[in-house]
């Protein structure tokens, strides 16, 4: 993957050990991600939350290696403005 623009961000959160295999999955098709270990919710079940900034040209390649190396995976692409509006009302 050559140096373009991020324009889209996918947050993976992921609730078994298997974030290894997406990283590294991942890794080897040129992506970079940054792994947020946490616990909580309901069951207080340990998660991971990867994040994975990209080019909006580069997202059906990063969902498919997502869907291929997890069994029930819901990842959602968000658009960068969103993000940095979002982030920009929490500060």
């Amino acid at each position: 993957m050559d140096m373009k623009a991020c324009d889209k961000m996918i947050l993976a959160i992921i609730q078994d050990d298997s974030y290894q295999d997406v990283i590294s999955e991942l890794n080897e098709s040129g992506f970079y991600a940054t792994i947020l270990h946490s616990s909580g919710g309901f069951l207080k079940k340990q998660s991971v939350t990867i994040m994975i900034g990209l080019n909006h040209e580069d997202l059906e390649k990063a969902l498919k290696i997502l869907k291929r190396t997890l069994k029930s995976a819901r990842p959602a692409a968000v658009p960068m403005w969103i993000l940095s509006s979002v982030l920009q009302a929490t500060w």
